[in-house]
């Protein structure tokens, strides 16, 4: 008989694997989730969503931006940036925002930006950003596609420099004017709560646990806004906010150009998603989401128009978890058989 989603979860509580989980799935179009799990033993409920920034916020933020005109996605990332003080490398400036959110650019996967800044409680500027990713594209890759957090750095920052507003601003105004969804607890950016934050780790450089602190170094660095982490939110808040979002145009074009590459490209690396393994949906639609390093995920079956979420702090346990793939896998699974 096939464990429950909760079952399987619990099992893992047990073992301390994690602390505080949030599981749910339903579809986009329905307010409320047809299943969910909730595991949160303390007054703590937001969680650190990590990567889940990229397709959450940066991503829409960009298309947002193209659909109002302000900008062209598939434009030299030159011109986004010819009126500012800033000047990327020959071979950056060629880039397109497209090229970036695609993850083609060939930079880099990661880079420790954060050394001599993060470990003396000191904030990077933007030129200084600027400046390290100028250095990381002598290790440009021929635009292959390639996974990089650095492609979400660049393009957050390039939206912030060509909009002139934080990308904390930015997804604010864009929740109120464009989604009209005003989150119950918390969505967004620097938790002014941190108590209410669920603790992701002890960290090492910071000498202290991170509560309401963004678990990415680099992006602790960059003051806890960037384009490829700071966002911390409620399991709840998360699903409301995803089924605003795929109601709106934005959404709605996002999921048309992942869908169109999805039957397109073998490449894992799609249009600021990511695409999903084989075999995690009993469907046969096709799946896309995104994975944060925390622990937390959320995959879309744009055939069924359903949405699976799982929220844990598995880094409370260590940096690598190796059973926790599986896991996640078998509890998309459990909650797909449990709902459809």
């Amino acid at each position: 008989m096939t464990d429950t989603p909760a079952e399987l979860l619990q099992a893992q509580l047990q073992r301390g694997i994690f602390s505080h989980v949030y599981a749910s799935c339903g579809l986009l179009r329905e307010p409320q989730p047809r299943y969910t799990f909730t595991h949160q033993p303390d007054a703590c409920l937001v969680f650190d969503l990590a990567s889940l920034t990229k397709a959450l916020v940066t991503l829409p933020l960009c298309v947002n931006a193209a659909q109002s005109g302000s900008l062209c996605l598939d434009a030299p990332i030159a011109t986004l940036l010819q009126d500012s003080d800033h000047k990327l490398c020959d071979t950056l400036a060629q880039l397109s925002l497209a090229d970036l959110l695609a993850h083609r650019s060939g930079l880099p996967a990661w880079r420790n930006f954060w050394i001599g800044t993060l470990d003396k409680a000191r904030t990077l500027s933007a030129a200084e950003i600027i400046a390290m990713l100028n250095r990381s594209a002598t290790q440009l890759q021929a635009r292959q596609p390639r996974y990089s957090d650095l492609n979400f750095m660049l393009a957050g920052l390039c939206l912030e420099i060509q909009q002139k507003k934080s990308l904390g601003a930015l997804l604010a105004e864009f929740c109120h004017t464009q989604l009209r969804f005003v989150p119950q607890q918390h969505f967004g950016f620097c938790p002014a709560a941190r108590a209410r934050a669920i603790p992701t780790a002890y960290c090492h450089i910071r000498e202290r646990w991170l509560q309401g602190e963004v678990h990415d170094e680099n992006c602790a660095a960059c003051g806890g806004i960037s384009g490829h982490a700071g966002l911390f939110g409620r399991g709840e808040d998360l699903v409301a906010y995803l089924c605003a979002l795929y109601a709106h145009g934005v959404g709605q074009e996002i999921l048309r150009q992942n869908t169109a590459m999805l039957a397109t490209t073998t490449h894992t690396c799609l249009f600021g998603m990511q695409r999903g393994a084989e075999g995690v949906l009993s469907s046969q639609g096709m799946l896309l989401g995104h994975l944060g390093f925390t622990g937390t995920s959320f995959w879309l079956d744009t055939q069924r128009g359903s949405y699976s979420v799982l929220l844990t702090n598995r880094t409370i346990n260590a940096r690598l978890v190796p059973s926790f793939n599986a896991l996640r896998r078998r509890v998309f699974v459990a909650m797909q058989s449990q709902c459809f």
